[in-house]
């Protein structure tokens, strides 16, 4: 049956069917099928936003209110799956919402967001995600060390990307490969 449902969620972005997707929403609701897995909570909030509008802040807000922020995995699920399909901005707006509400962000959350932030070209975004990152420790970490490196590199902030390189206290050829390929971009 849950994976019946999947389908019809599928179905639902795939159709754009807003009314569709009301009706899957409340058999779900009525039969406590939607809280047997944070994903598939995650992937009806990701059908709603998309469906709706572009840009519909108030409906990702009113759908973000209702996931418990202790647990980061359901926001990271959105976040990403915003991230892969193109809706940057809407990436943007949950991680700002993740923040503001306490979620507690992790690498995954800053990686994304940093994709996110370079795919809007949005360096004030970025920049103050990586005040995030330094303020909450995570700049340790080279996964989100390279993410900020590719970040500024791809925004031709190539300066800014030597510098965030030169701070990663552990480098892997992600990082390496990340600036390398930003002064390729700027010399052309």
């Amino acid at each position: 049956m849950f994976v019946q449902k999947l389908e019809s969620l599928r179905h639902c972005f795939q159709t754009k069917n807003v009314r569709a997707i009301k009706k899957l929403h409340a058999h779900l609701l009525r039969t406590g099928l939607l809280f047997i897995s944070p994903g598939f909570e995650s992937k009806l909030i990701f059908t709603y936003t998309t469906c709706l509008h572009r840009n519909n802040s108030k409906t990702l807000t009113l759908l973000l209110n209702r996931i418990n922020p202790a647990n980061p995995l359901p926001f990271n699920m959105i976040l990403s799956d915003y991230c892969r399909n193109g809706f940057s901005f809407l990436a943007l707006q949950t991680f700002y919402f993740m923040h503001a509400i306490g979620v507690p962000l992790d690498t995954y959350s800053f990686c994304c967001s940093s994709v996110a932030s370079c795919s809007m070209k949005d360096v004030k975004f970025g920049a103050q995600i990586h005040f995030l990152v330094e303020k909450s420790g995570w700049l340790s970490s080279v996964f989100v060390g390279s993410a900020l490196v590719e970040l500024y590199a791809k925004l031709s902030l190539i300066n800014d990307a030597a510098k965030m390189f030169d701070e990663i206290p552990v480098k892997n050829t992600v990082c390496a490969n990340a600036l390398l390929s930003g002064y390729g971009e700027a010399n052309h």
